[in-house]
Order: structure tokens, then C-alpha cells, then sequence
């Protein structure tokens, strides 16, 4: 099975950057995307948020981006927490996208 996912859309951190126990860097946010995509032969206009985590060395290039800026992230969905039902996607990469490399996206 597989579980990943890409998405682009505009950056919204939810907190500043923090550290575990353990001493690994970790921020929260939100990415807005909206956009057209194609489904059964039709184009259908998409608008969400969906909650991001990032971990790791990567957090400290998230806590830089200012909000409202172009990203693009690639992760893996999981629970909030255990037994929820919320998803949150869980960045393994986290980059600057440009107008052109986001199509439609808002």
C-alpha cells in the first residue's frame, strides 16, 4: 500500500517553531489549496486546508517561510493522534513553489 501525497497551496504556520524533549524541531500550520482538477471527465473547482506537520531539519526551512507564501509539500497522511479521526500530513519535503510550478492553485 502505498500512502503519500503532494500538495500546493499557500503556507499558514499555526505556532512558532518548538522543540521536543527529545530536542527535535517541530512546527504546525495549515496549507490552503484551491484550484481545478479533473474528475470523470470534468473539471471540479477543489478549496481546502488540511493540517501540517513538519519534523525535523526541515522545520527550521518551514519556521522561515512567511505566511502566505507559495509551498509545495510532499508527506504521508496519519491520524492527529491515536484513535482520531482528523488527518494530518506529515511533510517529508518542504519547498518554495513558484506561480508557474502550482497551476491553478490559489
Amino acid at each position: 500500500m502505498t500512502n503519500q501525497v503532494e500538495l500546493t497551496g499557500l503556507w499558514a504556520p499555526r505556532e512558532t517553531l518548538r522543540f521536543t524533549p527529545a530536542a527535535v524541531p517541530v512546527i504546525d500550520g495549515l496549507l490552503e489549496y484551491a484550484g481545478t482538477v479533473q474528475e470523470a471527465g470534468h473539471q471540479r473547482q477543489v478549496q481546502l486546508h488540511i493540517r501540517i506537520k513538519v519534523v525535523g531539519p526541515l522545520a527550521h526551512a518551514a519556521g522561515r517561510q512567511a505566511a502566505g507564501s507559495r509551498i509545495r509539500v510532499r508527506g504521508f497522511l496519519a491520524p492527529q493522534r491515536l484513535g482520531s479521526r482528523s488527518l494530518v500530513l506529515h511533510a517529508q519535503s518542504f519547498e518554495p513553489a513558484s506561480a508557474e510550478s502550482s497551476g491553478s492553485n490559489a
